[in-house]
């Protein structure tokens, strides 16, 4: 696989690669990562370098290894650097989009679009994402495969920790949110549960933050202008966020930029009550009032909808089973895992 990011850079590009790699090795595949930024470690190799010497490296270094696939991911010059190392043994070249690609240059759309057109097969994590692209690609050419989650055991002095900070804080409840703030229809996601906090209802009830990015530092700012900085604890990048999912009491889905969430799947997993804007991506892994509740995007439907979970336990514990039921049942990495291998061309 050729990745702009591992491990310890955070985000959900690095969490799908170590996952489908988790899930690849266990189907029997011998997988190696070459990526660009990142630790390097065992099967994986990061080169560093700018995007374009990224291309060069990565392509020199899977020609060594000769694969029989290359599944490159997220940015441009991952999908460069697969069509360069592409060899007589290389039998299929996959790309897998991780989130909106929206550009006014039309040069750099042709030639992504050529890009795209010499893969094997280009996947995208939600059906609203293939279709907001719109790349006009052939039909069989494209499939949707979704991220995975996978079973993992959460420590429980993490969880403590957690709790902790809203019992010094003299929160109630905590709400809990996973984001990196990379991209302005995050951070608009972010700044509509700002607002929904003024609501009377919440007045006692705090918010726990995992997740950096560059545009934080304004995230925070907008915290101190509207006086919220006793109810927001920003925790910065933490190596595992799923500490999180079981400390708070309503996990709030409030972006606007996503494919499908890893962030979102990894709270099902987790049983998290969950609150969510209605979105169409969202609403491919939740149905409203089974796994969650989807509200509009507004800061008094998402104040309704965080208030009423957090005064209706039943309701809450209800929607976090189905929700957890669905993410083992239909986003578990092995059943991903294997759905790529169609993509590879494999039969299982």
């Amino acid at each position: 696989m050729i990745t702009p990011y591992v491990a310890p850079i955070r985000g959900g590009i690095t969490s799908f690669v170590a996952g489908l790699g988790r899930g690849l090795r266990r189907l029997g595949l011998d997988v190696h990562i070459v990526a660009r930024e990142g630790s390097t470690s065992e099967a994986v190799e990061v080169l560093g370098g700018s995007p374009r010497h990224f291309v060069g490296a990565a392509a020199a270094v899977v020609a060594k290894i000769r694969p029989d696939f290359i599944h490159a991911h997220a940015h441009w010059y991952a999908l460069r650097a697969a069509l360069k190392s592409r060899s007589r043994s290389t039998r299929r070249v996959v790309f897998t989009f991780h989130t909106s690609w929206q550009t006014s240059n039309r040069v750099a759309r042709r030639s992504l679009r050529r890009m795209l057109l010499q893969c094997d097969r280009v996947t995208f994590p939600s059906r609203f994402l293939k279709d907001e692209m719109k790349m006009g690609l052939p039909r069989d050419l494209v499939d949707v495969v979704p991220p995975g989650t996978e079973e993992q055991v959460v420590s429980p002095e993490a969880v403590n920790t957690l709790r902790e900070i809203s019992i010094e804080a003299g929160w109630s409840r905590t709400i809990g949110v996973v984001s990196k703030f990379e991209w302005p229809e995050k951070v608009r996601g972010f700044r509509l549960l700002l607002q929904a906090l003024r609501d009377p209802r919440l007045s006692e009830v705090g918010v726990v933050v995992a997740g950096g990015g560059s545009l934080l530092p304004a995230v925070q700012e907008e915290v101190l202008r509207l006086g919220l900085e006793r109810r927001i604890r920003f925790l910065g990048d933490v190596a595992d966020p799923r500490a999180l999912y079981t400390a708070c009491h309503v996990y709030c889905h409030s972006s606007f930029q996503e494919g499908l969430s890893l962030a979102l799947l990894e709270a099902m997993r987790a049983g998290a009550p969950i609150v969510s804007l209605k979105l169409p991506f969202v609403q491919e892994a939740l149905q409203d009032r089974t796994h969650a509740l989807l509200v509009e995007p507004t800061p008094a439907a998402l104040a309704d909808g965080i208030n009423l979970l957090l005064s209706d336990q039943t309701l809450a514990s209800t929607l976090a089973k189905h929700a957890r039921d669905r993410a083992c049942t239909e986003f578990d990495w092995n059943g991903i895992a294997g759905r790529f291998l169609s993509s590879y061309g494999v039969e299982r």
